[in-house]
């Protein structure tokens, strides 16, 4: 708590600072919520009072830019917890950013790079220099997660408009930050790349990425994974066309703790043309993966994808239009043979000051081996938002899905609705409620329901007041322990300076 208040007054000092070069706009707000709820065990509703602190501001001092983001919590079983922390300054060539920074640098080994830290950029003629080092990961007992710290740097040089650049991270788990009884084990990884960006033609650029990937499933015992990873990218583009194609081969247990989500064991590439000519978009995908490098029978060996995707927007009589279609196929020699075929709609107008859009998906799964896994979805979407009259708007959203596989049909249903109303221009109210519930078969199994009245009073031209009731429930049948019922009101107070 005594760091985040520090931070709120460093910050606040600065924006009254009486240097001439420093100006600077924003928002700070205080605010206090009190929870009561008949279920004590549900975190994301902590019982009792809770506090908060927002901050946002920008500014200028001197050639300089200056930002900052603050979010900060405090309630009894969390204690203090900043939610979200940014300070941003920019000067002509140079970029620092500490606290919550998100990087996508690379095609490959920092394709992700997410954590509360440091992140610094520099620029020097035809160089471009990266830093960065932080946690990107927090411990978690409950779940057997370490908390992580990663580190590194990209370096990148034009020579003759082609960029050769390359990357290093490390990243290692703390294997004290949870219990040693876990388990699960704490990891470590490095990783190598080298990449380069080459302007062939005017319309044609190649980018290439490789990467070389150390990593540690168990510090705790001997025994690493060295494995290799590359991709590359073409992509030209003339008048009213663009092609783009991609290649790429990534080992198993290839591992980038700044990638985490990047599908590995597979080698294959896509294929995508776009058209666009006056109201018409056209677009043409077509995947094609040999997963299972190591050729156990067991798993997937080959998936192909294909879609087509068709963009309107005729403006006489709708907004858009779109429709696209996709097949999706797996097959391996003896355990996967399936086949996926989705299309969809979505129809988009405005109408009398409302603006309007509907969409509806079906896919179709049909299982090669075994038709009791064959299986159908659908998804379908409202929504209408707009004015009413001068002084009262409105938003209503719904959806409903339905997953049927043989026996088995679940449905899933949401819907909310809310009025905006400004009775004179120093007080607005919004009433607003939300719906939710699953289905298994004529089975209701979870519903959940939430009723919320906001009234903001903007008390002058610096000060607004937000005051915030709501009633939630929820009902889950298949796990009783996760019901409860209970009521919140906040008050929130923001000025602007």
């Amino acid at each position: 708590m005594k760091r985040g208040i520090c931070l709120v007054l460093i910050i606040g000092g600065l924006c009254f600072c009486e240097e001439k070069r420093l100006v600077m706009n924003g928002n700070l707000g205080f605010s206090v919520k009190k929870t009561d709820i008949d279920n004590k065990k549900i975190s994301e509703y902590p019982d009792d009072l809770s506090y908060g602190i927002d901050l946002a501001t920008i500014g200028k001092f001197g050639n300089q830019s200056i930002g900052g983001i603050l979010n900060l919590t405090y309630d009894k079983p969390s204690k203090t917890e900043i939610k979200n922390i940014n300070l941003n300054l920019s000067a002509e060539k140079m970029d620092l950013t500490i606290g919550d920074v998100n990087e996508s640098p690379s095609l490959l080994s920092l394709n992700s790079i997410d954590l509360r830290g440091v992140i610094a950029k520099t620029q020097r003629a035809n160089k471009d220099m990266m830093l960065f080092v932080g946690r990107s990961q927090e411990e978690d007992e409950k779940y057997g997660q370490y908390r992580q710290y990663l580190g590194g740097f990209k370096c990148e040089q034009t020579v003759n408009n082609v960029k050769l650049g390359g990357c290093y991270l490390e990243a290692k788990d703390d294997k004290s930050s949870i219990s040693s009884t876990s388990t699960t084990s704490p990891i470590s990884n490095q990783v190598i790349g080298l990449n380069s960006s080459i302007p062939i033609r005017e319309a044609l650029s190649l980018d290439i990425e490789i990467c070389f990937s150390r990593y540690d499933p168990d510090t705790k015992v001997p025994g690493d994974y060295e494995k290799k990873a590359f991709k590359i990218v073409a992509e030209t583009e003339k008048r009213d066309l663009k092609i783009q194609g991609e290649y790429s081969y990534i080992e198993p247990n290839f591992y980038s703790a700044a990638n985490t989500s990047l599908l590995t064991d597979e080698k294959g590439g896509e294929l995508s043309l776009k058209y666009s000519k006056g109201i018409a978009e056209a677009s043409l995908k077509y995947n094609l993966y040999d997963n299972n490098l190591d050729r156990d029978k067991s798993y997937t060996t080959r998936e192909k994808e294909t879609n087509l995707n068709l963009s309107l927007s005729p403006k006489r009589f709708l907004e858009e239009v779109e429709i696209e279609y996709e097949i999706t196929t797996d097959k391996a020699s003896t355990a996967v043979n399936k086949e996926d075929r989705t299309i969809a709609i979505s129809l988009s107008r405005a109408f009398k000051g409302i603006d309007s859009s509907i969409g509806y998906e079906r896919v179709r799964s049909d299982d090669k081996l075994s038709n009791a896994r064959d299986s159908k979805n659908s998804f379908c979407s409202l929504n209408l938002s707009g004015d009413i009259r001068k002084n009262l708007s409105t938003s209503l959203y719904l959806y409903s899905s339905l997953y049927d596989q043989t026996d088995n049909k679940t449905r899933q249903n949401s819907y909310s609705v809310s009025l905006t109303y400004e009775p004179w221009s120093q007080l607005r109210i919004v009433p607003s409620y939300e719906y939710y519930e699953t289905k298994e078969g004529s089975s209701r199994t979870l519903s959940e329901k939430t009723f919320s009245l906001e009234s903001t009073w903007y008390l002058s031209s610096k000060h607004q007041l937000l005051i915030t009731c709501r009633e939630m429930k929820k009902k889950d049948s298949v796990t009783p322990s996760n019901d409860y019922t209970g009521t919140q009101a906040e008050l929130k107070l923001t000025t602007l300076f």
